[in-house]
């Protein structure tokens, strides 16, 4: 994520890491940081090794905590406290982010660019434009809407501009990472501008089907 922020179209919120080492050596300091950092309500989250992997994903096996007052320096050590011992033998290595929430969500969901199961070329939308919130689909709490856009539809194919513009924003996030297999986690605010929360490879490469795109491309005709 760090890599994609010299990219302001993404609008990535205002983050930072760190690790556990870091935090143990200077719990203060660190919680200092990222108040400076990180203004206001703030989302700490999870980043273990163990998630994000090429092979394995991990996502959601461990705590994230939403809107933590940053500026409470108790509020805030609690919640990294909290997340990091979410990891049970947590390494050194290990981290937590420390996020600007985002004000007034409309949408929020995530996009896997392929179909996870079988790397069928579609892309998987799960979003929430009800509750305002940015956990439910991720934390697998409220009722979420799906789509799937195969991923050779051009700019006629589409009946809805949001779908339209969710597809053109992972589109953009697909050019910047240089591949085609990834995970989204955005939302999008009541002006109708997109966030990116989080972006991770799909895991489930070696399971995919050879040949996939060209078989599905003889039989739908494109």
């Amino acid at each position: 994520m760090a890599a994609l922020r010299s990219y302001p179209e993404l609008r990535i919120p205002p983050f930072i890491h760190f690790t556990l080492a870091e935090w143990r050596n200077d719990p203060a300091e660190t919680a200092r940081r990222a108040r400076n950092a990180v203004s206001g309500p703030a989302a700490v989250r999870s980043s273990c090794l163990r998630e994000d992997g090429e092979a394995a994903s991990g996502a959601g096996e461990f705590l994230s905590l939403l809107d933590v007052d940053a500026a409470s320096g108790q509020d805030l050590e609690q919640a990294v406290e909290a997340v990091f011992g979410s990891y049970g033998e947590a390494a050194d290595g290990d981290q937590v982010i420390v996020q600007a929430m985002v004000p007034d969500v409309s949408v929020s969901g995530v996009i896997m660019t392929r179909v996870p199961d079988n790397g069928a070329p579609y892309s998987a939308i799960d979003y929430d434009d009800e509750s305002g919130r940015t956990d439910t689909i991720t934390g697998g709490t409220g009722v979420c809407k799906t789509v799937f856009i195969y991923r050779h539809a051009d700019g006629s194919n589409f009946d809805s501009e949001r779908v339209r513009s969710y597809v053109e924003f992972a589109r953009r996030i697909e050019s910047i990472c240089g591949r085609d297999d990834l995970d989204i986690e955005f939302c999008q605010d009541r002006d109708g501008a997109m966030h990116l929360f989080q972006v991770r490879p799909l895991c489930t490469r070696a399971g995919w089907i050879p040949g996939v795109d060209a078989h599905l491309s003889r039989n739908i005709g494109h």
